[in-house]
């Protein structure tokens, strides 16, 4: 009997540990003063407080955590003459690297920058791994400040949504219907937009597209200048929303910025914070969102 018991217990261990044994880091996000969200790791063995990011094109690091750590953290940098802007700040870039370096249990694996003057460290998460170097299914929740790493793709429903990383920039980028009612009628466009963890507005769209200004020009986009509080000078532009829908979710009463500071930028614009209130899965390897 009790080596009936013996066998019947060990072919249950058999089955249910594989299931649950799946590697997953678990991180908690803060959202700062700035409204961007943070989560705390050992980055190359340093504990810091990162940015989470997906629009920019590296890992930024400042000058200082680069002598510190990641000079001797076994990458190979090498001179830039480049410069980066980061909405309003022009950062110079005196190294740069690619590779690996370790954040947790996890591994960051692409494109380093260090940058004079920068404070802090930002991550764009589409470059995390698990530390097998094997790809990572990450889902954010930034209501209730979770980000999950899997090993394996999570079992959830919702709409998929084809996800590709712009060969460029290295900017996650998905193509949607964005469709905005105002008081003096409703848009449709069609574009791709860049998916933005920085960015702490719904849309940015670019001033400098053709569909953007010809709405603009129709009379149903209406823009209101954003001033200065010391200056009064106009330092951005917003279209007042009734209702926003774009990449299958629906927003009430939204602001929409409108920029023309970033004519580089070829895509309709930037999907930001508010639009991952609710779990969002990506699978950068893959190329999917997933919208709950």
């Amino acid at each position: 009997m009790r080596h009936f018991l013996f066998l019947a217990a060990m072919a249950l261990l058999f089955f249910v540990v594989p299931k649950s044994s799946f590697a997953q880091e678990r991180f908690n996000l803060q959202e700062k003063s700035n409204h961007h969200f943070y989560f705390s790791a050992a980055v190359a063995g340093e504990q810091a407080d990162i940015m989470l990011e997906s629009g920019i094109p590296a890992l930024l690091v400042g000058r200082d955590f680069y002598e510190r750590v990641l000079q001797n953290s076994g990458l190979t940098f090498e001179p830039s003459e480049r410069q980066i802007r980061l909405l309003n700040d022009v950062y110079k870039i005196p190294f740069r690297a690619e590779g690996k370096v370790t954040v947790g249990n996890l591994v960051f694996d692409g494109p380093v920058f260090v940058l004079d003057g920068f404070p802090g460290i930002s991550m764009p998460i589409q470059y995390l791994k698990m530390a097998d170097g094997k790809k990572a299914f990450i889902s954010l929740d930034f209501q209730d400040k979770i980000m999950t790493v899997n090993a394996q793709k999570p079992d959830v429903e919702g709409e998929k949504f084809k996800l590709r990383i712009d060969k460029k920039m290295g900017f996650p980028i998905v193509r949607s219907v964005l469709k905005m009612k105002t008081e003096d009628g409703t848009v449709n466009l069609k574009g791709d937009f860049i998916v933005d963890f920085g960015n702490p507005e719904l849309l940015f769209l670019m001033a400098q597209r053709k569909d953007v200004d010809k709405a603009m020009k129709s009379g149903k986009l209406t823009l209101i200048d954003i001033l200065d509080p010391e200056t009064f000078e106009v330092i951005g532009n917003v279209i007042k929303t009734e209702s926003t829908v774009v990449c299958g979710r629906k927003f009430e009463g939204k602001w929409v910025a409108v920029t023309d500071k970033m004519l580089d930028i070829e895509q309709l614009g930037f999907l930001g914070i508010p639009f991952f209130q609710k779990t969002v899965v990506f699978d950068f390897s893959g190329g999917e969102m997933i919208v709950q």
